[in-house]
């Protein structure tokens, strides 16, 4: 590949020699050459990459099949830039017709968690993402305790896809994982939560609990999908039951540390989305 194509050389002293000049002094510059400012992307070369979204336990899984010794803890964003692991592969009997003989090894790459907006360069997710362009496959990591498994894996195909639609159509193998360091036979199921309400304003409730505040401060509500998947949470985890028993009705401020909602009856509430609030 040619990226500027250099000029003629200049001629040596010795091109301009003579019969009466045997050493001369003075030889020739050389043509100037293109010129051009490039950028240059580092991008990792792997066979497959690990992504998902912060803390699904990809750092683990790496971890686990090679000896790559990646940072693992129970908080996101544990790993700031990718890692690489090598896997040797032992094939059986079964599957040496399925797999090169060439083939003895596999190289890993973990990529750090992904966020909605990456595509755009939220949470350095472009300097993430040019490195899963180069994986063959892609194994998808899911948080075994997430309370939107589902969200969380359509949140990171469209981040990749937005970034480069080629990336939709690459190989995926979906992992269900515990998350870094999570024991998943110590996991809850259901989210905690506390229903609140003052006689003093009728038709308000609030929703109290460390996680679902958490969940709506981390929301990206720009997105619709980000909306859809809070309302899956919402009745996932019965507190959208639960405002329904306590009395909330259709219309009624619901409160979740700093964000407002209005409460849709559940019969009510796709019509809402389209617009049909009152059918």
């Amino acid at each position: 590949m040619v990226v500027a194509r250099g000029g003629r050389g200049g001629r040596g002293n010795e091109h301009f020699k003579t019969p009466r000049m045997n050493a001369p002094n003075f030889a020739e510059k050389g043509e100037l050459g293109g010129e051009r400012w490039i950028q240059l992307e580092l991008k990792l070369i792997a066979d497959v990459g690990l992504v998902g979204v912060p803390n699904a336990g990809k750092s683990t899984l790496l971890a686990a099949v090679s000896n790559a010794k990646p940072k693992i803890a129970d908080y996101p964003f544990t790993t700031v830039v990718p890692n690489l692991g090598v896997c040797d592969l032992f094939v059986d009997e079964a599957s040496k017709g399925q797999i090169p003989s060439s083939v003895s090894s596999l190289v890993l790459a973990d990529i750090p968690g992904l966020l909605e907006g990456a595509h755009v360069g939220v949470g350095l997710g472009m300097a993430f993402l040019r490195h899963i362009q180069r994986c063959r496959v892609l194994i998808h990591v899911i948080r075994g305790d997430s309370p939107d498994p589902l969200g969380d894996f359509q949140a990171i195909n469209q981040e990749l896809a937005l970034f480069n639609p080629r990336l939709a159509n690459k190989t995926q193998v979906v992992d269900g994982d515990g998350g870094d360091g999570i024991d998943p036979r110590k996991t809850r199921g259901r989210l905690p939560f506390e229903i609140l309400k003052d006689p003093a304003y009728p038709g308000q409730f609030r929703v109290a609990g460390h996680r679902i505040e958490r969940i709506v401060q981390m929301t990206n509500w720009a997105y619709y999908g980000s909306t859809l998947r809070f309302q899956r949470i919402m009745e996932a985890h019965g507190i959208s039951k639960a405002l329904e028993n306590v009395g909330a009705k259709q219309g009624d401020l619901v409160l979740i540390g700093d964000h407002e909602f209005d409460f849709w009856d559940p019969k009510n509430r796709w019509m809402a989305n389209l617009g049909m609030a009152d059918v």
